[in-house]
């Protein structure tokens, strides 16, 4: 991570025309150490009494191109390998999702096999049944024919 100037009051970057000190040494926004100051006697970072102030900051840098140059490169390598984080923990997302959907629909597909088991064991049985009873009726027909003829040669003894 590329290290940069923070204001320990508002977090944010500290840009170098806009800082000021305390006599103790530590850095802030202008604004956030004047409003600090409203309230407060000490320092926000190590609560020394602040006796004296400055006011602002000046700095004087050389101009370097190699130093442009890295630091740039540095930036855009820390913003792509953030973009490629960020896609990295999306595609994780996404793919635990897809695991979470794949996980339900085996057990929903497992139950149904199950369901399926169960239906044609219900059905062979009642085909069995069905036979049982088909069996049991062409036996009935038959004994009524029997008895029908049975009837018939019994009126005919009688007459």
């Amino acid at each position: 991570m590329i290290p940069r100037l923070q204001c320990p009051i508002c977090l944010d970057a500290l840009a170098l025309n806009e800082s000021s000190a305390t006599c103790c040494g530590h850095t802030f926004h202008q604004s956030c150490i004047l409003r600090w100051l409203k309230n407060y006697e000490t320092c926000p970072v190590c609560r020394k009494e602040i006796t004296t102030l400055i006011q602002q900051l000046f700095f004087q840098m050389e101009e370097n191109e190699n130093f442009n140059s890295v630091g740039t490169d540095l930036f855009k390598m820390h913003n792509e390998l953030q973009n490629a984080l960020k896609h990295l923990q999306e595609v994780e997302q996404a793919a635990a999702k897809a695991k979470d959907e794949a996980n339900f629909f085996l057990t929903a597909n497992l139950l149904l096999k199950d369901q399926v088991t169960n239906l044609e064991m219900i059905s062979r049985l009642n085909v069995q049944q069905i036979n049982n009873l088909k069996s049991k009726l062409a036996q009935q027909m038959n004994k009524e024919k029997e008895l029908e003829e049975y009837k018939k040669r019994l009126q005919a003894a009688e007459l």
